[in-house]
């Protein structure tokens, strides 16, 4: 299951760009409408962060409550108020909060505040680089710009090389949890990561695996189509 970051609001649509940059770094998200599911889904899921939205009543005790019941530094909590004044951030620090941001601040810099430890990570494999980061890729040295589905999929390979992934296996981790995906599309988008990627290896840098799957190529793969 990939990491999980909960987000507490009424207004689940005010953070879709946030939600698109997590999902981008490869993370999952839930909302959570009330102070009290938030804290309830902090304690039933292992999460990576928080994102609470001020404006949701009882924010300030959610805060108060995660940080009391936090059991690991890595798990980051982050407030978003709509406009910041020194004692409101000063509040919600002391209740717990990492950081604390306005809502006109950047989606990737609220995304990042959220899996800091997801910044500095840079893949890197025969050949072909990638940046969750700055969401960019590269292939012998030349800069490759990919859609999202398919930077989501290079990434899970680059993070597991030499493993083969089924179809069903690379849906979960590559698509937004509540979209049905038929796996059949998968061949598609792996097509399209091919063509993009260019050649490498003896052929391709992505490897089919007859009736498994797919993966990323060794250099004494073939990577053959299927």
């Amino acid at each position: 299951m990939r990491p999980t970051i909960i987000i507490g609001s009424r207004e689940p649509g005010a953070f879709s760009a946030v939600v698109q940059a997590l999902e981008r770094s490869g993370l999952n998200t839930v909302f959570c409408r009330t102070a009290r599911d938030t804290v309830a889904a902090v304690r039933r899921l292992d999460v990576d962060g928080v994102l609470i939205d001020a404006c949701l009543p009882a924010s300030l005790l959610a805060c108060r409550e995660i940080r009391d019941s936090r059991t690991s530094t890595r798990l980051q909590l982050v407030v978003v108020v709509a406009r910041l004044a020194g004692s409101q951030r000063r509040t919600y620090r002391n209740a717990g909060a990492n950081r604390v941001f306005t809502a006109s601040s950047a989606a990737r810099q609220i995304a990042f505040a959220l899996a800091p430890q997801r910044r500095q990570v840079h893949l890197s494999y025969g050949g072909i680089s990638l940046d969750p980061a700055v969401w960019r890729v590269w292939h012998n040295g030349a800069t490759v710009e990919l859609p999202r589905i398919e930077f989501m999929i290079l990434d899970l390979f680059l993070r597991h090389p030499g493993r083969v992934f089924s179809r069903r296996e690379i849906i979960a981790r590559c698509w937004p949890s509540h979209i049905f995906v038929d796996p059949r599309t998968v061949n598609v988008h792996i097509a399209t990561l091919r063509r993009l990627l260019g050649p490498g290896f003896h052929g391709n840098p992505i490897r089919s695996v007859r009736s498994l799957g797919y993966g990323l190529a060794t250099p004494t793969d073939g990577g053959g189509a299927s």
